[in-house]
């Protein structure tokens, strides 16, 4: 995933969700231990939320759970369309994207056998 993407995504909605509640960022760091320029930071997707201060800033701001999880799953997502993306580009002939379900066909046969073939040691 990335994370940069990630970061951002997540501090935009912990500052609009303050925002709402009407609370300063002093107001807010003083339940996570952290400073409210670390806060500010993160909400400026500049830094990551550690997963401590994110389950305080869950139960401080109400986040809600669905938007949450449309973060990260959006996140997840757009990282994987990425990694298929890059698959696609180091792959030499024979890559088609087999009418947009997901997968790749590089000529290489089974992708199982690929992977037992070429182990690293």
């Amino acid at each position: 995933m990335d994370n940069d993407e990630l970061a951002r995504a997540l501090g935009q909605y912990v500052r609009t969700r303050r925002v709402q509640l009407g609370l300063t960022q002093r107001q807010v760091k003083e339940h996570l231990g952290f400073s409210a320029q670390f806060l500010g930071r993160i909400e400026k997707g500049q830094a990551m939320v550690p997963e401590e201060a994110l389950i305080t800033l869950i139960n401080v701001l109400g986040l809600d759970r669905a938007e949450l999880e449309n973060i990260f799953i959006g996140a997840n997502k757009r990282h994987i369309a990425q990694l298929f993306q890059k698959a696609q580009q180091k792959s030499s002939g024979g890559v088609s994207s087999n009418s947009g379900e997901g997968t790749l066909s590089t000529g290489l046969g089974d992708p199982r056998s690929f992977l037992v073939d070429n182990q690293l040691q």
